[in-house]
């Protein structure tokens, strides 16, 4: 997210260096990305023998780690589907001129930023910040 706040390639002078640029930002972001979700996803599936009974509540029975794996799994093929239709989207907006990949890029690297925020809000208690 620091990344994020000093901004992308703001010393790029042509559509080249901008589409080069961007590339090598999204390779960064994208590793932090698959890293986040694979870790993330180890945690989610994580059996504990010694763990308590599931707890039934007022909202029904908490998941297993196994369903808990299996939604995040259910989560992110769906979220890909969005990014693609949102690189897609962006592309589109200037397709036939040079801004179309720097387009894409662009869309791509917000949702994937926002896409992290989103997982490191919706799964808070298992990555300890709360």
């Amino acid at each position: 997210m620091a990344r994020e706040k000093a901004g992308d390639c703001k010393d790029a002078s042509s559509t080249l260096d901008a589409v080069t640029c961007l590339g090598k930002e999204a390779q960064i972001t994208t590793a932090n990305y698959e890293a986040m979700t694979r870790n993330l996803r180890a945690l989610l599936a994580l059996a504990d023998a010694d763990a308590p009974a599931p707890v039934v509540g007022p909202t029904g029975e908490a998941l297993t780690p196994a369903q808990q794996a299996a939604e995040f799994d259910r989560l992110q093929e769906n979220w890909d589907v969005y990014r693609k239709t949102v690189q897609s989207a962006a592309y589109d907006q200037f397709k036939g001129g040079t801004e179309a990949p720097v387009s894409n890029a662009l869309a791509d690297q917000m949702v994937v930023r926002s896409h992290m925020k989103e997982l490191a809000a919706i799964y808070d208690s298992i990555l300890g910040n709360h």
